[in-house]
């Protein structure tokens, strides 16, 4: 591609593992970074990013506000849809609630949860996530999502201070396999009766800024990259 036709979008890592992963050497991966990474091969487009972890709630905000143009995995809420556009869906996540791996488990559901109260049914999540946005409008629940990553969420659930941690599988069974978390908790299975946690699917998501000619140059990537299994050859690794 020459130079001239290069088109750049700005962007921010998430900080999310292991969407943006740092390696030793200074290089990066990860299964968002990945992705840009094929967007780049495959089109003009270009990325332009400083390369440090931002918290969602902040990466969410400078998209809809325009200060950035692309974000390549992210969840669709009602919220969200308002100040942005989304394109194609780029993977599947799934709930998955985790528990200490103590815990006598006495409920299987959400709504068990609520019942059980404050004290023995605390919910733990992350803040301003799609999956803290859907648990927050669920009536009888006791949500504490003021953890700033999966990380220190599972912390917080080790340190006794909830009941539950309930994010995506990407992050949480990726941190589980850290001899921190391994041997203290567990994944449970827990009825969510809500289709948006049953099924969550990670878009690329663009500012009302870019052109729909861009954003189509985008899509048209990811809709070919999932027909050839190129999206899936990616996406796989981090997720089966």
């Amino acid at each position: 591609v020459l130079a001239e036709d290069r088109i750049t979008l700005k962007t921010q890592f998430q900080d999310i593992l292991p969407k943006y992963l740092d390696l030793p050497d200074g290089t990066h991966s990860g299964i968002s970074w990945e992705i840009m990474q094929l967007i780049e091969r495959k089109s003009p487009i270009r990325f332009s990013y400083v390369a440090e972890h931002v918290p969602l709630i902040r990466v969410a905000n400078d998209l809809s506000r325009g200060v950035t143009d692309i974000q390549v995995g992210i969840q669709k809420t009602p919220e969200r849809e308002r100040t942005m556009v989304f394109g194609e869906a780029l993977y599947r996540v799934q709930t998955v609630a985790v528990c200490r791996s103590d815990d006598r488990i006495n409920f299987t559901s959400l709504a068990d949860l609520g019942h059980l109260g404050p004290q023995q049914g605390l919910i733990l999540t992350v803040w301003g996530t799609g999956i803290a946005q859907i648990l927050a409008v669920i009536p009888g629940l006791h949500i504490d999502d003021q953890a700033k990553s999966a990380e220190a969420g599972l912390k917080k659930l080790v340190a006794k201070r909830g009941r539950v941690f309930i994010y995506h599988n990407l992050s949480t069974v990726y941190l589980l396999r850290n001899r921190e978390f391994a041997d203290q908790l567990r994944l449970v299975d827990i009825e969510y009766d809500n289709a948006d946690l049953d099924d969550a699917w990670q878009y690329v998501c663009f500012s009302r800024n870019v052109s729909p000619a861009v954003m189509e140059m985008v899509n048209q990537v990811i809709r070919e990259a999932r027909q050839n299994g190129e999206l899936a050859a990616i996406t796989d690794k981090y997720l089966k």
